[in-house]
């Protein structure tokens, strides 16, 4: 009778020892929770695989794993869980057919983290920045319809690549200017009586003979001492700007509705007009 009764309390204490083994992540070779994750949903982006609890684990979970190092034990049937599940199961499965591809060549560019591949033109993730600024922005290509992640790839004028969503509006609204901004340099380029002569002075200088500038500056100020003249760009240019004449030959194409660029004008027009009426 003693015997049985010491066989049972070995017995009991190797259970609770089971069960209580594991933590809430990921836990010991049993892969046992105890308790599950009272967050709704976890970010796709940020999830690098899953695995599943033993079947010999007191609660039935699926465990994510993140890109920090954390772990989170969640309800397998929720639906977002299985959503994440079907995904990742899809990347895991795509990448390891591009892997075996000999074409399939994946060059990581060493300027962003999110930067596009070169050669087979591929994102292994999408940029996290919520914009990106237009101005900066020189052009754009899709990644090829063979790559696991379906993006846009912008190229910034300091030569850094992002991978970005092509489903988010500014994203389409970038592209759709970049557009235009491509057809009508290419327009412009066929048309005899268009010369663009870039000058040598600034970046931001109007370009003359068609009077045209292919960029505004981004100093949100000049000097009126040293400003001595201004014109207008030519109606026929695809952007619309003020050109101002610096004392020492520089020139700058500005935005004409900033109100100091207008001030500048109309003090300009009044000192030109004093000029001419002394005899």
């Amino acid at each position: 009778m003693r015997t049985l009764s010491a066989l049972l309390m070995v017995l009991l204490l190797c259970s609770v020892q089971q069960v209580y083994s594991a933590l809430e992540g990921a836990g010991t070779p049993l892969e046992c929770c105890t308790k599950l994750t009272k967050l709704r949903i976890l970010p796709l982006a940020r999830t690098e695989s899953y695995r599943r609890t033993s079947s010999n684990c007191p609660i039935k979970a699926v465990i994510f794993q993140m890109d920090n190092g954390k772990t989170f034990c969640v309800d397998p049937s929720w639906d977002w869980v299985q959503s994440h599940r079907k995904k990742l199961d899809q990347k895991k499965s795509s990448t390891a057919s591009k892997q075996h591809k000999p074409n399939s060549k994946n060059v990581h560019s060493s300027q962003a983290p999110e930067a596009a591949h070169s050669s087979n033109d591929c994102c292994t993730k999408l940029t996290k920045l919520r914009f990106l600024p237009l101005a900066r922005t020189e052009s754009y290509r899709w990644t090829s319809s063979s790559c696991p992640i379906k993006a846009v790839v912008f190229q910034m004028d300091n030569g850094k690549s992002f991978c970005v969503d092509p489903s988010w509006d500014w994203v389409q609204s970038h592209r759709k200017k970049l557009d235009q901004k491509k057809s009508s340099t290419a327009s412009k380029q066929h048309k005899p009586n268009s010369k663009n002569v870039h000058s040598s002075q600034a970046p931001e200088a109007a370009h003359s003979s068609n009077d045209c500038c292919t960029k505004l500056t981004k100093l949100r100020f000049l000097p009126l001492a040293r400003t001595e003249s201004y014109r207008w760009t030519n109606s026929s240019c695809p952007i619309k700007a003020v050109v101002f004449q610096m004392v020492g030959g520089k020139t700058f194409c500005v935005d004409p509705s900033w109100d100091w660029v207008q001030s500048h004008m109309k003090k300009l027009d009044q000192k030109k007009s004093s000029t001419t009426s002394k005899p």
